[in-house]
């Protein structure tokens, strides 16, 4: 079984929206895979995700009170479910690929021209 942990390393926000200062408009991060083997084997992606700007928002959450879990929340949305089962499927297989590396055909020189 593989876990999958998400992380935001870095957020641009446009200062200036209409009553809504600090609006994060791009997440960057990365998600994680290990697998349960000791020790666990582990592959990541990196994300970039561009959030829309909605400047009607009821909801509203400053920025200095926002929490990862909230971020990631978002992230997630703008991916849809298709798009984190896509990432966490291309990471699952970069995993495989490390414990059970593909073979690779050899070139050899052709036996007549020895």
């Amino acid at each position: 079984m593989i876990s999958f942990v998400w992380q935001v390393t870095n957020m641009s926000i446009l200062p200036n929206v209409p009553n809504l200062p600090d609006y994060v408009v791009l997440v960057n991060g990365t998600v994680t895979g290990s697998n349960d083997a000791n020790p666990p084997v582990t592959a990541f992606q990196f994300f970039n995700v561009q959030l829309v700007v909605d400047d009607d928002q009821e909801d509203y959450i400053p920025y200095e009170d926002l929490t990862e879990e909230q971020v990631i929340e978002w992230v997630q949305e703008v991916l849809t479910p298709t798009g984190v089962s896509n990432l966490e499927i291309n990471i699952t297989n970069q995993i495989d690929s490390i414990v059970n590396p593909p073979v690779v055909p050899i070139p050899q020189p052709l036996p007549w021209q020895g």
